[in-house]
Formats: structure tokens, C-alpha cells, sequence
């Protein structure tokens, strides 16, 4: 039977810098490509590994329609509609920040008598 590991949180990611060894963002890169050539056959099992599901001790859930996933199917549209928000808000905290960046290095560079970019020489044509 396939089976592959999806993380779901914070990473790595290979495509946030994190400082992780070159090699080992490559291995991840070739490993979450690889999913996508796993057997298109539905799944026969799932297992779920979660640290946001609380009880007393380590518990295992077998059941045909799990708690969590009636939980996600009630909770999923809710839970949707506020990631976009909050992917909508973060963009624009973020287009703030760099007109602000942006404004704060004009006040504070702007005085400077820096020099105008050097144009480049004109390429030499073979006769």
C-alpha cells in the first residue's frame, strides 16, 4: 500500500528560507514531487497524527466517520472563510509595511547627493 506523509504546518516549506542545509531543502523538494506520482486509487485507510487534538492520555480513533472528520466537515466553510481573511488582511499589512519602508528610506536617503546609475558602454559590434 503507498503511503506518504503531508505535514500541514509552519514547514519546513522548501520555499520559505529557513537556513536548513541546501541538501536537505533539495531531498524535500524531490520527496513532496514524488506525492504526486502515487497510485490516483482512492486511499483504503488514513491515519491522522495531531497535536492539536487534546485527551489524557494517547488515544487511537478507528471509526468509519471519525469525530474529527465530522468536526472538519462542519467546521470546514468556517474555518475557510477565515484563512481568507486573514490571507487578505496579512497582504495588506504587508503592502503597508513596504510603502512604509519605502517612505522612511526617501526621508531618510533622500538629501544624499548620490550619483546617477553609470550607463553601461556601449557594446563593441565585430566587423
Amino acid at each position: 500500500m503507498p503511503v506518504a506523509f503531508v505535514p500541514h504546518g509552519g514547514g519546513p516549506w522548501p520555499f520559505v528560507e529557513m537556513g536548513l542545509p541546501p541538501n536537505e531543502v533539495t531531498d524535500l523538494k524531490d520527496y513532496l514531487r514524488s506525492v504526486r506520482l502515487l497510485p490516483k486509487t482512492p486511499p483504503r485507510a488514513l491515519l491522522v497524527v495531531s497535536a492539536h487534538w487534546e485527551e489524557p492520555v494517547p488515544t487511537v480513533m478507528t471509526a468509519e466517520r471519525p469525530p474529527m472528520a465530522q468536526l472538519m466537515s462542519v467546521q470546514g466553510p468556517m474555518m475557510q472563510g477565515m484563512m481568507t481573511n486573514y490571507i487578505e488582511q496579512s497582504k495588506n499589512l504587508f503592502i503597508q509595511m513596504q510603502e512604509q519602508m519605502q517612505n522612511q528610506t526617501k526621508s531618510m536617503f533622500g538629501t544624499f547627493p548620490f550619483a546617477p546609475p553609470a550607463t553601461p558602454p556601449a557594446e563593441k559590434k565585430d566587423k
